[in-house]
């Protein structure tokens, strides 16, 4: 059956980090192709988002804390290279990236439908009244009043609904 209406969906990856910077080891490789045996994530990002180790929820631009020859790239991910860096202790920080990924998925639209449902409630009252007649014999008869209720509630929702197959009235007499 062809796909009448396709949708695009992303979402954001978990944070990724697979090596850890030491004297040892200076350099931070955390690549797609380094990544991919140890994480799932999209064949081909739509968006990197690169940061410090632990800092990823500052709201700091990365350009604004990464060390010199740190390359974030859409196309490879990360790599730092501690030759690059200077000083004494070149060693790059603990680095980590998430990416974006994207991908079409046929969708079928929801039809908002809408449901009415009407209630109506019946109320009998029962008073009894008295009359007096020439003789000494006193009647009671009841006086009955019958009040009847409608009210009708409309529900949009966004589901379809499927109607009951069996239904029971519930009535029962009151003394």
């Amino acid at each position: 059956t062809p796909c009448e209406h396709v949708e695009k969906m992303c979402e954001w990856k978990e944070w990724m980090n697979k090596e850890y910077p030491n004297p040892n080891n200076p350099n931070q490789n955390e690549t797609y192709a380094n990544l991919r045996d140890t994480y799932d994530f999209c064949e081909v990002p739509m968006e990197i988002d690169c940061s410090i180790s632990g800092m990823d929820t500052l709201e700091i631009p990365f350009e604004s804390f990464a060390q010199e020859g740190v390359t974030c790239d859409i196309n490879s991910g990360l790599y730092c290279d501690a030759s690059q860096l200077s000083g004494f202790f070149a060693v790059c920080y603990d680095y980590e990236i998430r990416v974006k990924c994207c991908w079409e998925e046929c969708v079928t639209p929801t039809v908002p439908t809408t449901t009415e449902i009407t209630t109506i409630s019946t109320t009998t009252t029962t008073t009894p009244t008295t009359a007096e007649t020439t003789t000494v014999y006193t009647t009671t008869q009841p006086t009955t009043t019958e009040t009847t209720t409608v009210s009708t509630t409309t529900l949009s929702t966004t589901t379809a609904t499927t109607p009951c197959e069996h239904v029971q009235e519930m009535c029962e007499w009151k003394e």
